[in-house]
């Protein structure tokens, strides 16, 4: 009988090891998503930052070369530009 009793409290043991390990692995999980979800919003806020970046890069060219145009098109006396 005291074999059968233990055997009894050991199988009841590891059923409560499996469900705290099941719920351990469900809050791991949720975790997982938590984080792979923070992670693509700084991956897009990263490249939305970039691109403005990229368009201010390209306004200052445009305003350097524009800068350029009309110092020469003054040098010239108002004459197209050689």
């Amino acid at each position: 009988r005291d074999y059968f009793d233990k055997l009894n409290n050991d199988i009841e043991l590891q059923k409560q090891a499996v469900e705290k390990a099941t719920g351990d692995v469900e809050t791991k999980r949720e975790e997982l998503i938590s984080v792979q979800k923070e992670k693509l919003a700084l991956e897009k806020l990263k490249d939305k930052d970039y691109r403005k970046y990229q368009d201010k890069v390209m306004m200052w060219e445009r305003k350097f070369l524009d800068e350029i145009a009309t110092g020469n098109y003054i040098r010239n006396g108002g004459n197209s530009i050689n």
